[in-house]
This record gives C-alpha cells, sequence and structure tokens, in this order.
C-alpha cells in the first residue's frame, strides 16, 4: 500500500486504572502452514501496552529493560523489573531498549525474564531513560505507570521471526511498522487494521530472514485512518531497531564488526515536534545531553518525527564551533546502508524529511551540540575518563570505506531497464490529484490495475516539497538529482521530500518488488 498524504503520523488511550495491566503470558500464534519453515528462522514474541498516561502515580516506568532468555517458553510476556532493580537503572542517558536475545537457537519461542541490576543499568547506558508522559503512547506490557514519548525502542534481530503483540486502549489505533520489509497484508503490517479495548490485542507478524530483510534503524506509529496526527502529535511514536545478528554486512573487518554489533558504540537520537509547533525535542527532553568519551566512534542512530503541518524538513546540523572537532560520516538512510559505508568525507548539516532515519558515524575530540532548524537541542559532551574502545567504522582502522551487501530488494537499479514509467504528483492533500479521503487506493496509471510483483518501477516526483512520500514496504533508490538537497543520488530512502523538483526537473526513484 501507498501512503498517500496525511501530515504524518490521538488516542486518550486509556487500558487500565492507572497501576497498569495485569496482563498473563500471551501464547504465540499458530500457523498450520509452518512445517516447512526455514530451520535458521527462530521465533521471538514480545507485548506492549496501548495507554494513557494517568496522573494516579507518581511512579516512573524505567523503559531500559534488556531481557534474559534463559528460559525456554512457548509463551512470551515482557516483565519489568522489580523495584529494587529500578533504583540502580542510571537515567542520565536518553535512549531506550526492548532487546531480545536469540541465544538458545534450538528454541522456537524464548520467554523474557526479569533483568538484574547490573544489565539494566548497563541497558540504561545505551537506551532512553524515561521521558516526559504521553497523552497517547506504548509502554512493555506488564509495566506499571505512565507511558512516555519517545515510546520504548523495540529491538529486533536478522534472521529471527518475532511476534508482536498490542493491547488495545479506550480509542482505536494500530501500528504502523515504517521501513520494514515485510508483508503488508494480514497480521503483517496492515495499517487496515486496529484494535479497542484493553482486552483485546493484534498480533504482528514480523518475520525476518537474514536473506530478504537488511538490518536497520527504523520505527513505528499509530497509522489509524481519521487519528493518525492527534495519536502520533500525543506520542504514539518509537524507534525499531533490527541488529544484523551477525549476519553479512560486507566486511569481515573485526575493526567494523566491533564497531557495529558493541552497545557501547552504539547512542539514539529521537527528535521530534509532537508538543509544540516549531520547536524540537531530543529524546523527549528539550535540551539534552550525549556523553562521549574523547576520541571514540559511535553509531547515532537518528529518527525526526514532525507533526507541524507547516513545517514539511528538518535540519540538522552538527555545530562544532571548530572545523576538526569532529568526525561525522553518513552511513545509513531510512534503515539501509549506503552503497560504500561510511561516506568518504565529514558532512555536518543534513536536511532530513518528518519521517528520515539517519546513521552517522561520529567522533569528538572536543564539546559540541546539535540544532535542528536553529534550535539547539542536544549538547555532546566529551571526556577523558576512560580508553577509547576498540572497534572503528573503516576496516583496518583507515579511512575507507567498505562496500556494504546488498540484498534483493536493495540491489543497485541504476543500471536495471525500468519495465514501467509512472509520473507523480505529490501535494499536500493529495497525488495526482486523488486526497487520500477519498480512500481510493493508487493503481498503476500504465494498466489502470495493480502494480506487478518482480517489476522494476521507475517514478518520476514533482511538486514532492510540502508532505514526504513514502511506500509501505518498499524502499526507493534515488536515480536522479531532481531530489535533492534531502537525499544522495544512487542511495536508498523509504520516504522521499524533493523541494527542489518540478516538471523539467523531476526527482526520480526506482522500486523493485520483491521479497
Amino acid at each position: 500500500p501507498v501512503s498517500a498524504p496525511t501530515n504524518l503520523l490521538r488516542p486518550n488511550l486509556d487500558s487500565d486504572n492507572g497501576n497498569g495491566p495485569v496482563s498473563s503470558p500471551v501464547s504465540a500464534p499458530t500457523n498450520d502452514n509452518d512445517d516447512d519453515a526455514e530451520d535458521d528462522i527462530h521465533e521471538t514474541n514480545t507485548e506492549i501496552d496501548v495507554a494513557a498516561s494517568t496522573t494516579e502515580t507518581s511512579e516512573s516506568v524505567p523503559k531500559s529493560t534488556p531481557e534474559d532468555q534463559s528460559s525456554p517458553e512457548t509463551t512470551t510476556n515482557v516483565d519489568q523489573s522489580t523495584p529494587e532493580e529500578t533504583t540502580n537503572v542510571d537515567q542520565s542517558t536518553p535512549e531506550t531498549l526492548t532487546s531480545v536475545d536469540q541465544s538458545v537457537p534450538e528454541e522456537t519461542t524464548t520467554n523474557v525474564a526479569e533483568s538484574t541490576p547490573d544489565e539494566t543499568k548497563a541497558a540504561a547506558a545505551m537506551g532512553i531513560d524515561n521521558g516526559p508522559a504521553a497523552k497517547s503512547g506504548y509502554r512493555v506490557s506488564g509495566s506499571s505507570g505512565q507511558c512516555t514519548y519517545p515510546g520504548p525502542i523495540i529491538r529486533l534481530k536478522r534472521g529471527v521471526k518475532h511476534g508482536l503483540f498490542l493491547k488495545g486502549g479506550s480509542e482505536e489505533t494500530n501500528l504502523h511498522l515504517h521501513g520494514l520489509h515485510i508483508k503488508g497484508y494480514g497480521n503483517g503490517d496492515n495499517n487496515h487494521r486496529f484494535v479497542k479495548g484493553s482486552d483485546n490485542m493484534l498480533v504482528y507478524d514480523i518475520d525476518l530472514p537474514a536473506d530478504q530483510h537488511m538490518g536497520g534503524t527504523h520505527w513505528y506509529h499509530s497509522h489509524i485512518h481519521g487519528n493518525t496526527w492527534e495519536q502520533v502529535q500525543g506520542g504514539a511514536f518509537g524507534m525499531i531497531i533490527i541488529d544484523d545478528n551477525g549476519h553479512p554486512v560486507g566486511t569481515e573487518d573485526a575493526n567494523v564488526l566491533e564497531f557495529l554489533r558493541t552497545s557501547k558504540h552504539e547512542k539514539v537520537l529521537i527528535i521530534d515536534d509532537s508538543k509544540k509547533s516549531n520547536s524540537y525535542t531530543a529524546n523527549g527532553m528539550e535540551s539534552e545531553v550525549l556523553e562521549f568519551v574523547q576520541n571514540q566512534w559511535y553509531r547515532l542512530r537518528i529518527l525526526t518525527v514532525g507533526v507541524d503541518a507547516h513545517t514539511s524538513g528538518i535540519n540538522v546540523i552538527f555545530d562544532d564551533y571548530d572545523a576538526d572537532a569532529c568526525h561525522i560520516h553518513a552511513m545509513a538512510h531510512d534503515g539501509i546502508f549506503r552503497f560504500e559505508v561510511p561516506r568518504p568525507h565529514t558532512v555536518k548539516e543534513y536536511p532530513l524529511t518528518t519521517a528520515s532515519r539517519l546513521d552517522v558515524a561520529i567522533r569528538c575530540k572536543q564539546d559540541i551540540v546539535i540544532k535542528v532548524n536553529g534550535q539547539q537541542i542536544v549538547e555532546v559532551r566529551t571526556s577523558e575518563e576512560e580508553e577509547a574502545e576498540e572497534g572503528t567504522p573503516y576496516p583496518g582502522g583507515s579511512t575507507a570505506s567498505w562496500k556494504s551487501a546488498r540484498l534483493e530488494y536493495t540491489k543497485n537499479l541504476t543500471s536495471e531497464n525500468a519495465e514501467e514509467t509512472m509520473k507523480l504528483r505529490v501535494d499536500e492533500t493529495n497525488i495526482n490529484g486523488v486526497s487520500q479521503a477519498s480512500h481510493k487506493p493508487m493503481c498503476n496509471k500504465n494498466t489502470k490495475g495493480d502494480f506487478q510483483y518482480g517489476t522494476i518501477q521507475e517514478w518520476k516526483f514533482s511538486g514532492v516539497n510540502t508532505h514526504p512520500f513514502h511506500v509501505h514496504v518498499y524502499p526507493m533508490q534515488v536515480v536522479s538529482d531532481g531530489c535533492g538537497p534531502n537525499h544522495d543520488k544512487g542511495e536508498f530512502y523509504d520516504t522521499i521530500l524533493a523541494p527542489e523538483s518540478s516538471i523539467s526537473k523531476p526527482c526520480i526513484v526506482r522500486l523493485y518488488f520483491v521479497d
């Protein structure tokens, strides 16, 4: 399905009495056709609530909850740390994690157990701490207290089959798993489904075969037609991280793999304007601090969420006052590695959309600030208290880029023949004059019917300057210069904003409709 313009991404989703739901483990859905499933695809299930923030309790829920997968259960429920463990959570760092460890390959499903104090504190160092209360939002099932925004980070693993259970609230709602290359029908990323009421839930089948899905940074948000904007504006969004889980990325260099796989090298920055028009927060806070070890490389995962109807672009600037204070190199756009990783030269200004993800490799020798549309929202503080960890984005510690491994849906299409071409005029409220309110599908203009599986499409955009264009499931490769300055020619993105595009200079992209 193609997302028709609705300015991005409400419910007062009160699913309990304010003390948090009491939930029992949820059985994984059975599939009578799974007898021939691949042996190397393991399953794991995670349950989250949709609920309103409440004022009946002042307890704040720590959202860093690493899960111990030691208990071989066939059902799964995400539990929270005990109060004693909660006191050990370091809340000075702004990131959140709901990680699922597939360390026991012979199990088809795994139980998520309580974390120890050390595990909880370690996860907090790389996860978002308690953010402000959300009008609408999510929390891990079984936790008490308020829903906060951003919502909990959902960590998934490449090569693993996941089950995500979304419990209902007082209004209809659902999830869009933005950026994931999974089925868009049935119990997949199907935004035509919804759930309401705390006794009901939606099941999301998130199957990530290693040969059909890359690791990367994505996000989830409410996508209930008619209420999407209100719910996301209330806080119903969060980040998804898919770990490569040991599968090929394009290099076997130990330095690079250490950098990509070690949590000590990861930082998260979620930028949004959901609380005030033309004013941004970082990880739910007006002023955020990221702690860096001096001269250590980090993978900074950035998500931008915009709900202001009058803002189409989000400009992120690394302002270091000194040209040599930091090295900042783009690694991935919208959850997909660049063809050459990292980008050879430093770039300190990134024009992004209201639904972008950007991974950068960053190393700083002194403090800097990060600004969004001119507003300072982050201070990066460097410290010499620790030695820099091993691991760099470059093979052998050099400064040479490496070529990323590609899957069929992200292969280079620039030299391929496009079976079909189509022109698209994207305005704030319509595509080719057809508004989202009409509830009409975007058909193949050439055949007046469905698009065909296995075809390479070439689409030529004009007017994509007020509302970004996003296709569920399938990313787009930019193949012309008319998509600047937000996009680099030759790279893949799943959300397009092309303020310089026109009929005479269109933004041209290609899509490959394959699994």
